[in-house]
């Protein structure tokens, strides 16, 4: 792709900063202000231990595991220390917030704990741009690349998991920054872009240790791909992989403070996720499954998948970049028995490589007629969204606990590869009862329960007392009494208004720069 004219590049600029707006605006209304997941607790622990204290350590063993005891007797997380740093100017200002207003909300934690979980929303919108910018380096076509990046961002898990508190959309957004550099670098004759996607994939490592294999491919490219000249190439193959080592040394020198072992992530001596499974089984499970099939709970990876194929016909060498990504994943996470990954809408662990189907999508698009494409992308975009409104409506984790508790015998095979305990089925059939209920109790048609506005830190039970509500963060609030019934009438509007505006923005600028 030849580099863009200066005016033509700033309309396209608008059309992808009204995307970041558009999903920006969906997310943080729809965003469920809590960390519902023990990994996001321990990395949101290791924050507040690093403000509090300069300390990477974890507050007490979170994990329940003497395996994760440190070198010096204390207990580490086996995470990555990026998603703990990111946290950092999001709980500072929860409690900027909490120091300003006094608001008090569930436990002491419960403020700090939402402005982190919100910070994941940024995150994703931030990905969706990013994924708007590699649709349109790659396709070209403009109104491809926005409609890719319209499914992605409602279509996809992409969505679910902007309100969880997981590691993957960082990890997703860092490893997504290196994989633009080092193709736009090459392309555009750029060298230094590629140490810049060294410094990416450095953080990526440091977000989630596996992120680190995406250097094989990218490598691979670099040095063999079909662009520039033998001195080139060796210029940015030494830019990417010098600046990618002081990543691999960050990452060795972590562990080394922690464990006394620079190769000692904590991570392998974990039990859970259970390394070296049978691979068969767990690709069975995250490409058809019930609980994590990728084609089912992002519909958008079947046609993903299609137009990478139908990219090796135009560019051979880049298509085959973008399919090692999605393919090297899935097979390594298909040797863990945990492939699901915990208690997950769907499976979780492929999040990362769904910017990469995001592509594909584009190129299939960009090879149909404009009505074609317009059918196709609403078809897509109404069947992603209807299958992610269950998990973004009810918290999956809460739902999990309670089914696992009414059927103490059912077995996590049985979990994983029964419909009627899918979470797109559970989330579902809760949503029914819990959307007219909760209608009920914004209306006042029925008393709302009565929450306790205050709780212990340490009681563990005080997030399922909120069982019966919606997962958002303006519902919670209302039901501990924080703000009246009548704030809620103003927060749905201003946030319809957010959208409806982005989205009338987006087609705007859109119009604008494809007239030219």
């Amino acid at each position: 792709m030849a580099p863009l004219a200066p005016a033509s590049d700033r309309r396209m600029r608008a059309v992808g900063w009204w995307l970041f707006a558009l999903a920006l605006g969906v997310y943080l209304f729809t965003a469920g202000g809590s960390l519902t997941s023990t990994d996001a607790v321990v990395t949101f622990d290791v924050t507040e231990n690093l403000i509090d204290h300069g300390s990477v350590a974890m507050s007490g063993n979170l994990l329940g595991m003497d395996a994760h005891r440190g070198r010096d007797g204390r207990y580490y997380s086996p995470f990555g220390i990026v998603q703990s740093l990111y946290n950092v100017p999001f709980d500072l200002a929860g409690r900027a917030v909490v120091a300003a207003t006094d608001l008090r909300a569930g436990k002491s934690t419960t403020i700090r704990k939402a402005a982190v979980a919100l910070g994941q929303t940024f995150v994703v919108a931030v990905v969706i741009w990013q994924i708007f910018r590699l649709s349109l380096f790659v396709t070209g076509d403009l109104t491809a690349a926005t409609l890719a990046a319209v499914t992605m961002a409602f279509g996809s898990l992409l969505w679910p998991y902007a309100r969880f508190g997981f590691n993957q959309p960082l990890a997703t957004l860092t490893l997504l920054a290196a994989v633009i550099d080092v193709v736009t670098g090459v392309r555009h004759h750029v060298p230094w872009r590629a140490a810049r996607a060294g410094v990416w994939l450095g953080l990526s490592l440091l977000t989630r240790h596996e992120m680190g294999l995406a250097a094989v491919p990218l490598t691979l490219w670099l040095a063999f791909g079909d662009h520039g000249t033998l001195a080139t190439r060796r210029r940015e193959l030494v830019g990417f992989v010098g600046v990618f080592c002081a990543g691999i040394a960050a990452w060795l020198i972590y562990n080394a403070v922690r464990f006394g072992n620079p190769l000692d992530s904590g991570f392998l001596r974990d039990r859970v996720p259970g390394f070296w499974s049978p691979i068969l089984q767990g690709l069975t499970g995250l490409l058809f499954s019930p609980a994590a099939s990728i084609f089912l709970y992002s519909p958008v990876a079947i046609v993903g998948v299609a137009g990478l194929v139908m990219l090796m016909k135009r560019d051979r060498s880049l298509a085959v970049l973008l399919a090692s990504l999605p393919v090297l994943f899935l097979l390594l996470y298909a040797t863990l028995g945990n492939w699901i990954g915990g208690r997950s809408y769907g499976g979780r662990y492929l999040v990362v490589v769904l910017p990469y189907l995001g592509v594909g999508w584009a190129a299939l698009l960009a090879a149909q007629t404009p009505r074609t494409r317009r059918r196709l992308a609403a078809a897509l975009i109404i069947v992603g969204i209807v299958v992610q409104i269950p998990g973004v409506f009810v918290d999956y984790a809460k739902v999990s606990q309670a089914a696992t508790a009414a059927e103490p015998g059912t077995s996590a095979q049985q979990q994983r590869w029964s419909w009627d305990s899918a979470p797109l089925v559970r989330n579902a059939r809760a949503l029914t009862g819990m959307l007219p209920e909760n209608m009920d109790y914004v209306l006042d048609r029925a008393p709302s329960p009565d929450v306790p506005t205050l709780a212990l830190d340490d009681d563990r039970g005080f997030s399922q007392r909120f069982s019966f509500s919606l997962d958002f963060w303006w519902m919670y609030l209302f039901y501990l009494r924080v703000v009246p019934r009548a704030v809620l009438f103003v927060v749905i509007p201003v946030f319809a208004l957010w959208t409806i505006a982005s989205a009338r923005k987006l087609a705007a600028s859109l119009r604008r720069a494809n007239a030219g």
